[in-house]
Parts: C-alpha cells; structure tokens; sequence
C-alpha cells in the first residue's frame, strides 16, 4: 500500500473509549514495520506483539539497568536495604528476562514521563514560543507529576519502541557497511485509564481497513489492505516506521455484550439531554419570536459591532467618536444609542518577527456597539415607485441609502490640546455574517499657519455636520466636494457580527418557475453568443469590403500617373 505523507493517521490524536469490562481484561496488538535501509527500494521488517494491561516488558536500557544491578545484589555490592520495592522486584524479574525488546512498556509504578504530555500549543504557528508564565507552569506540572494535572484520578500505560536516532558520527563505518545509529525511544501509544471505565488512548485504535465489494462475483468482499491506514513515525536519520493498533481484547458473552450497548445508548442519551438543558439554559428563553401578521411584516437587523483599532495617525492619546445615521425607511429601537465616544488609548508601535518595533502606530480600544434596526417594508413598497422614477431622474442619487456608521477621531493629550485626526464612514452589514474593514479616513488639509497653530496651541478645523463625512442628511442628486481641500489620515479597523430576523423569501411549489427562468437564461446566452457571431462576420465583411476598395483606389491612381507620364 502506497501512501503520501498526508495519508497517515495523526499520531496526536487522543480518542475517548469506555468500557463495563474489567480493565485486566484489555490487550493491545502492535504490528509495526520498518524499512532496513532510507530507500524506498529496500524491503520492510515486519514485527508484532500482545501487550496487557500493565503488563512490563523490559527494553534495551532497562534490561541492562537491572540486569547490573542484579549481579550487584547477588555478589553483595548492593544490599537490598538501600533499594526501592520496585528496584527490588525488577532486579528479581530481570533473572528471568534473556534480553530487552525493541518493543516494550513502561506501567504507572514507573518513574517514566513522556515530554510531550507538557507540551500544549495554543496556536497552529510552527514558530509559536510559550509565554514565560506558560513556561513555569510547565515546569511546576513535571514536578508535581502527572497525576496531577487532572482533577480525577487515573492510571497511566506506555507503549514504547526503541529506534533508529540521528546517525552517530563518533563511529566510523568500514567499507560496504552502513552506518552506525544512535539508538532512541518513541513513545508509539499513551493509555489513560480512570475509575468510570473511561479509556483515552494517544492516539487510539487503527480504524479498520475499508471493504471492497466485487459484484462480478456475486457480491464477494475483501479488504483493500491487510490492516488499514498506519500510523508513521519518521526519525532524525530519515529513518521511516509504520505501526498499526489493534484491540485484541476476547470478546465478551453476547448478553454482556447488549446489556453494555443498552447502558451506553442510555448514558448518550442523558448526556444529550444534559447538554440541550444546559444550551437552552445559556441561551434562555428572551428570543422573540418573529410575527408572519402583514401589518408588523419587517426585517429585523442587529448588529454587535467593535472598534478595534486605530493605526497611521500621527498624535498620541487617540480617541474614536461615532454616530449611526439611519436614514429613512429605516427605524431603532426605543431609545437607543446611536453615538457614543471610545476610551483615550495610548499609541503602541507593532513588533516584527525578530521583536523589533515598526513605525506603524497602533492604539487599541475595543470599543463594543450594539445596535437593532428596522426596515421599515411598508414604507419600502409605498416609495418604491418613487425610488424607480427618483433614478432615471437623478441617477445615482435616488438610490436607496442605507445605515451607516460615521467615524471621526481625535487626540486629546496632557496639555488639554485637542486635534481632529480624521473622518471616516462605513456602511452597516445588513447580511448575516462576520465582516472585518479597515475605514480608510482623511481630514481637512491644513496650511501652514494651520499646522502650527494645531502643534503649538491645539485645534483643527472641524465639520459642522458630521453627516458630511458620509452621505448628508437630505441629499439630492450626486455628492459633490469639489474645492474642498483635504488630505488622507489612518484607518480605523471594525468587526461586525450582523444577524438577521425577517421572513423566508417566497418559495415555489414546484420546480417550473426554475426551469423556465434556466430555460431563459439559456436562451439568452444562446442568443447573446449568435449576436455576438454574426457581428463579429458582419465586422469581417466591412473590413473586407474597405480593404478591397483601398486596392482599387491604388490602382485607379497607379494607372492616372502611368497616363500623366505617357502624356
């Protein structure tokens, strides 16, 4: 079986697995494989073993430990008073042991920890770093132990296999001979067991291999592989191992087996109805249910909004004010907040990869702003002839406005200088969704007795009506800035969460209006590319037409100056 790198099964996996058995009951089957050389050309070892439930199986390192120390206790070197109980009874195990295993174990009386238990990224970054809090919790826990970085108590298995590590370079390899490896433990499986029964394997059983069903044989089946997709562990030396995990526990009595399928289909179920309480007593019951009645027939938009942010000003102490303009065939709520002001936020310099601070400038402030409009549908169909006539007349501006949000921020330092930085607007999401936009502002450009006045004693020209940022109030017509003189400013940055309560679009019955609105899209695409055809034949016969009697002009003048000449 011939996999890409992408194929294999994650090795960080952890699955939940529960159990009525016994734990004693439980045996894991590995089947791992391994290449004898790094090219691809080189045949695969295959091994397998049974593991038990806490069942030790001395490696390599182990066996040497004990085996030495063994012989120490036997010849009186170390007397048996200064040895753990454990030390003790591996020291007697071992005299039964003929060597260490490639694959083995280390059970939870063993002082054993896998490092990368500790390891818990919270981002996706290949580069992440953890924080120097994050890195003293880190080392409080490995001291602690693992028992206890959770609340229930639990008790822990390894599966571990000795390989080939990073090629040692103090050795020198002879001709024809390959080199020599520095050998390493992986830990191919961790099994966490607690007292309910609940089992969490990293990474768990191998799924089983897929079925293939030939129906030229009368619906006979096989497996497309033997065991399934593998898991891969590839070492420093390119070294590449393949291993698959096996549940090899006997199965039970078929009574057990029911009476155990009974209980978890009823644990699933408790355990859903739990969660909708719990979901139902987060969401609670304030909804309001929307009204199908003609006369209340309106489209309700709410809207969360945050300000984020505020970069590429040029002052400190930055400040953001709003205002929601709401135009008309639209409608609020009863009193509602439709301008407010930001916190003063200091500027902050962004960093880049190697920590050093860019010259952009950035002032946070999260600033959050909660809004719900009303489009207002009886008055939309009662203007909306208005509306189509107002276009043709006006063009642009009888279009239909919609909510928006007027920006204008300011600076406000220690010496009570205030500056107007900028103005900006944006229009309201109206679909439901997630929208993030960076308003791009600009303000009044200054002279040059203006720039000192604002640097030395503060103030800025300001708009009268804010509205002029965006569209005005009562605008007929296109909107015109022309003599105006301004110049560009920073940006601020807003998320918005939009939420939408309105009734469903009207559905047909049937799928006859689809088809015949397909079948007229087609045959306006049919007709637009004939059109298109035969102007593009119509044009060839002009220019075919034109350069011929460009030809016969030639000749005509060709044949005058050949007479003129004879003359």
């Amino acid at each position: 079986m011939s996999l890409e790198a992408q194929d294999y099964l994650p090795m960080s996996r952890t699955i939940r697995y529960r159990t009525e058995d016994p734990i004693q009951n439980l045996r894991i089957k590995l089947v791992m494989r391994s290449q004898e050389g790094n090219d691809t050309e080189s045949r695969w070892i295959m091994k397998e073993r049974h593991f038990a439930w806490q069942e030790k199986v001395f490696g390599p390192t182990e066996f040497d430990k004990y085996k030495t120390l063994a012989a120490e206790i036997a010849s009186g070197k170390v007397k048996k008073k200064g040895l753990t109980p454990l030390e003790e009874r591996y020291a007697q195990q071992i005299e039964h042991v003929a060597a260490g295993e490639a694959m083995f174990t280390y059970v939870d009386a063993d002082s054993f920890e896998d490092v990368t238990e500790f390891v818990s990224n919270v981002t996706t970054s290949p580069f992440e770093k953890p924080t120097p809090l994050a890195e003293r919790m880190m080392k409080v826990q490995e001291k602690r132990g693992r028992h206890t970085e959770l609340s229930e108590p639990f008790k822990m298995m390894y599966i571990v296999a000795q390989v080939k590590g990073r090629v040692d370079v103090t050795v020198r390899s002879e001709e024809g001979e390959g080199p020599t490896y520095i050998m390493q433990e992986e830990v191919l499986c961790a099994i966490r067991v607690y007292s309910d029964g609940t089992i969490d394997m990293t990474p768990g059983f191998s799924p089983k291999p897929p079925i293939k069903v030939d129906p030229m044989k009368g619906g006979a089946y096989k497996t497309t592989s033997e065991q399934g997709v593998p898991y891969r562990l590839e070492t420093e030396s390119g070294c590449v191992y393949e291993y698959w995990l096996e549940n090899a526990t006997e199965p039970a009595d078929a009574s057990e087996v029911a009476a155990a399928h009974a209980k978890e289909v009823r644990f699933q179920q408790e355990l859903f109805d739990k969660t909708q309480e719990l979901r139902r007593n987060f969401v609670g019951d304030e909804f309001e249910p929307y009204s199908d009645q003609p006369e209340l027939d309106a489209r309700k938009v709410m809207i969360n909004c945050e300000i984020v942010s505020a970069q590429g000003f040029d002052w400190d102490h930055v400040y953001v004010q709003y205002l929601i303009d709401v135009p008309e065939g639209w409608a609020t709520g009863d009193a509602p907040q439709l301008w407010g002001n930001s916190q003063v936020s200091r500027v902050r310099h962004k960093r880049d990869e190697r920590g050093k601070a860019d010259l952009e400038a950035v002032a946070n402030f999260s600033m959050p702003v909660e809004l719900t409009l009303w489009e207002c549908a009886k008055d939309e169909q009662a203007k909306g002839k208005e509306n189509r006539e107002g276009e043709g007349k006006e063009g642009k501006g009888g279009a239909r406005r919609v909510p928006c949000m007027l920006l204008q921020v300011n600076s406000y330092d220690q010496w009570d200088r205030q500056r107007v930085l900028g103005y900006g607007h944006m229009n309201l999401p109206l679909s439901p969704g997630f929208t993030d936009q960076a308003v791009m502002t600009w303000r009044p450009a200054l002279s040059q007795v203006g720039k000192m006045r604002s640097f030395f004693i503060g103030g800025t020209p300001e708009l009268r009506d804010l509205t002029f940022a965006g569209l005005p109030t009562g605008l007929q017509g296109p909107l015109s800035r022309y003599g105006f003189s301004s110049e560009s400013s920073g940006s601020v940055r807003v998320r918005s969460h939009c939420v939408v309560q309105g009734p469903k679009p009207p559905q047909p019955k049937d799928g006859r209006h689809a088809r015949e609105a397909l079948k007229s899209s087609a045959q306006a695409v049919a007709d637009a590319t004939h059109s298109g055809r035969q102007g593009r034949e119509a044009t060839l016969v002009r220019a075919r037409k034109q350069r011929d009697e460009e030809k016969m002009a030639e000749k005509r003048s060709e044949s005058h100056a050949s007479r003129t000449r004879n003359r």
